[in-house]
């Protein structure tokens, strides 16, 4: 058990997202700041706002910041307790393990209480860890990157409406619309020669949304309006079909070099899922180490 905790430790802290990128950075984020925002806003009146939805969406918005913010900050400070507490308490046991096996000194209780103790504490704060990085994981990167598809769309035909509908719109969601740390893992934002747009590409130079905001998706999604299908066109301006999908922005230099040029975001992606993982196994081993120290200190050889 003990040995296990500590080579996936040891595995765990070469490649955590908070201990080798740069999000370590986040322990130094003030969340007041977002308290302090969300309660200067609330104390505002209507007249600054065009409506009342407008003001909730503020409000939603800084209330998320500041829990983003504590959950990531709670992230790096686990991740550095959880890791090495495992690292130095799985050699401290696989050390008593080893001299008791072979009867070097008379250590065989304190090689159980130090698994009963250090099973409970490395169990904790490594289930709590998971639960943390995992909800950081899933949330959004930052408001304005975009969220698309395989094709590298935002809106998309939606032919019972018949208008264009935000992809990745939901009702309620004002962040439902950005890009979410977990979609790295998506080949298509990852490798430039798949996205990359052939030259003469008609349909991907011509089929583009602009920007949008999650109050223009509600409108695209909820109005009753039809919009007319675009369409494209080739070198000579003969029509040669509709878009079905439009691509975000069409500004290809921005969209693909600068945000999915390379595969360091899908290294980021691999590394920390493979951190969660890991994790997972390492609380798992945490609650044998545990249970074998409490089951032996009664008995006369502990199963490290």
């Amino acid at each position: 058990m003990a040995g296990g905790i500590l080579l996936l430790s040891i595995i765990v802290v070469n490649i955590s997202p908070a201990i080798n990128l740069e999000f370590s950075s986040w322990s130094s984020d003030s969340c007041s700041y977002y308290s302090d925002k969300y309660k200067y806003e609330e104390k505002k009146d209507l007249t600054h706002f065009s409506n009342q939805e407008e003001k909730d969406k503020k409000l939603y918005e800084y209330k998320r910041d500041k829990t983003r913010c504590e959950r990531q900050k709670a992230m790096v400070g686990l991740e550095y307790a959880a890791f090495n507490i495992n690292l130095v308490c799985g050699f401290i046991c696989t050390l008593l393990g080893f001299f008791f096996y072979f009867n070097i000194g008379d250590v065989g209780k304190i090689a159980s209480f130090a698994g009963l103790g250090t099973g409970i504490v490395g169990f904790v704060l490594t289930l709590v860890y998971v639960i943390e990085s995992g909800l950081v994981f899933n949330d959004i990167i930052e408001r304005g990157i975009m969220r698309i598809d395989s094709d590298g769309a935002f809106l998309k035909w939606n032919s019972k409406k018949n208008h264009y509908t935000c992809i990745f719109y939901k009702k309620d969601d004002y962040d439902s619309i950005y890009l979410r740390y977990s979609d790295y893992g998506n080949k298509y934002l990852n490798y430039y020669k798949d996205v990359r747009p052939e030259e003469n590409n008609h349909k991907y130079e011509q089929c583009i949304s602009p920007k949008l905001t999650y109050f223009q998706c509600k409108n695209y999604e909820e109005t009753e309006n039809t919009i007319d299908q675009i369409e494209y066109y080739d070198d000579k301006g003969q029509p040669k079909g509709k878009c079905d999908k439009l691509v975000f922005d069409g500004n290809y230099d921005y969209y693909y070099q600068k945000i999915y040029d390379n595969n360091g975001n899908k290294v980021l992606y691999d590394r920390w899922l493979t951190t969660i993982i890991f994790s997972c196994f390492i609380f798992l081993l945490d609650i044998g180490l545990a249970i074998f120290g409490f089951l032996n200190l009664s008995d006369s050889k502990p199963a490290f």
